[in-house]
């Protein structure tokens, strides 16, 4: 590559390699803030009685009553059971905290989608920068410098839903017109 390319190429790569720091600390911040432990009321009698019941319910029973709390909107019955330690609720710490990561997203689900889209853009972006090196070659010794970027590797144009080639029926009319006798 000439000097001009690789100038720019450095400059375009600099972009694309911040702007994947500060998703990568976005999702780091949002992924956080889904994990964040709840806060029990504790105190409060229900939330030992809560407990208690499922404490004494079988593994399969457990983990379905946390998830239809989680479902139905129950953040009592959701800050009980994962708001205290594990084993007080007879859930394991693993489970505890993925049922927690699964309670944020559905309570925060504009926060879980930001978090998806970031985890694309990220994703997006390394496969870009990856692709880079990989896209363009170096000339061989003794060889005319050659791009091995071609057509066939663009995608076609995109076009707005409902809108039509307008060029196709030009080209019949002109046909049309033209080419009958």
């Amino acid at each position: 590559m000439d000097n001009f390319a690789k100038k720019h190429l450095a400059k375009i790569t600099q972009t694309f390699d911040a702007t994947r720091n500060n998703l990568e600390r976005s999702i780091t911040y949002l992924d956080g803030e889904l994990s964040q432990p709840v806060q029990a009321r504790a105190a409060s009698s229900i939330a030992n009685q809560i407990r208690d019941y499922a404490r004494q319910l079988p593994s399969e029973k457990l983990h379905k009553f946390v998830a239809d709390a989680i479902d139905s909107g129950d953040h009592d019955t959701v800050t009980a059971i994962l708001g205290a330690p594990p084993y007080l609720s007879g859930l394991t710490a693993d489970f505890q905290k993925t049922y927690l990561r699964l309670y944020h997203e559905r309570s925060n689900p504009a926060t879980a989608k930001r978090l998806k889209a970031m985890r694309a853009a990220k994703e997006l972006i390394e496969t870009v920068l990856a692709g880079c090196s990989s896209k363009w070659s170096a000339p061989s010794a003794g060889s005319r410098p050659r791009r091995t970027w071609s057509a066939r590797h663009r995608k076609p144009p995109r076009r707005p839903l409902g809108a039509f080639d307008t060029s196709l029926i030009i080209k019949d009319r002109w046909h049309e017109r033209n080419c009958t006798a």
